[in-house]
């Protein structure tokens, strides 16, 4: 028998495209030697840059996660877009219970609705139960500032993240008219790795890169890497599934996660 691969456990929406959330993030997860276990925090009405998310409910969710971790040895966990505050509760209340397994938080505030009764108060939620609790937070420059009550300048949001008990912190600001993604990776306030990307041929939307990203490094963290390594190999994992990146559809092109297979072929 072969051996057993490690387990992620990764919450996410649904995107019917498949261009972001759990079908990419187990594409992810699968190309790099993983067993990805998804439990979906919300549904996609569509797949545009701007989707409408409906949240699934808190009980389902923890239904989902706790048949999963009950059942499989889970050697990371993958916390993408929760879909509302109640799911956020949801996640806390599971990942107190299992305090040493590492987690890779990513924010993906872009999916936020402010307007939304269910998801007003979603970047202080996660800010207050979530971030204390992650080995990695990933998240764009731009919510810093909603994740720290709008700190007012870089630097202090900065300060205040760690302050929340942050552990390790990569932050990245997207260029998208030159195509252009710069990452810095944190621990505490020391720089420990800056990686400038020049994506090449046409650009998927973020959200896609993001969950890819976060998904890669998460595996990387299974398979025991620090997170430096973890961070290094995933954003090389990234870029090479945005350059081959295939249009399938009119919308915007889909990265393909598994780059590999037809290079191999």
């Amino acid at each position: 028998m072969e051996a057993t691969p490690p387990v992620i456990l990764c919450f996410a929406p649904l995107d019917p495209a498949g261009r972001a959330g759990i079908q990419a993030i187990a594409e992810v997860v699968a190309s790099l030697g993983g067993h990805c276990a998804s439990i979906a925090t919300a549904l996609c009405a569509d797949s545009s840059t701007q989707p409408t998310i409906i949240a699934v409910e808190s009980n389902l969710l923890i239904q989902q996660a706790r048949s999963v971790l009950e059942d499989m040895p889970i050697a990371a966990i993958y916390v993408g877009y929760a879909g509302s505050v109640t799911n956020l509760e949801a996640i806390h209340s599971i990942l107190q219970d299992y305090p040493d397994i590492p987690v890779v938080l990513n924010t993906l505030l872009h999916l936020w609705s402010n307007d939304s009764q269910v998801q007003s108060n979603y970047p202080n939620a996660c800010a207050e139960l979530l971030i204390p609790q992650c080995k990695l937070l990933i998240c764009n420059d731009a919510d810093t500032a909603p994740l720290t009550s709008n700190a007012p300048v870089s630097e202090e949001y900065i300060h205040r993240l760690f302050a929340n008990n942050c552990e390790n912190l990569l932050t990245y600001q997207c260029t998208p008219s030159v195509r252009r993604f710069d990452y810095t990776l944190y621990n505490e306030d020391t720089i420990l790795m800056t990686y400038p990307w020049q994506a090449d041929g046409c650009q998927p939307q973020s959200s896609a890169i993001e969950d890819i990203l976060g998904a890669a490094i998460t595996t990387y963290v299974a398979h025991d890497s620090s997170i430096a390594t973890a961070t290094q190999e995933g954003l090389k994992f990234t870029s090479q599934a945005a350059t081959n990146a295939r249009r399938i559809g009119f919308d915007s092109p889909i990265p393909n996660r598994l780059f590999w297979a037809k290079n191999n072929a």
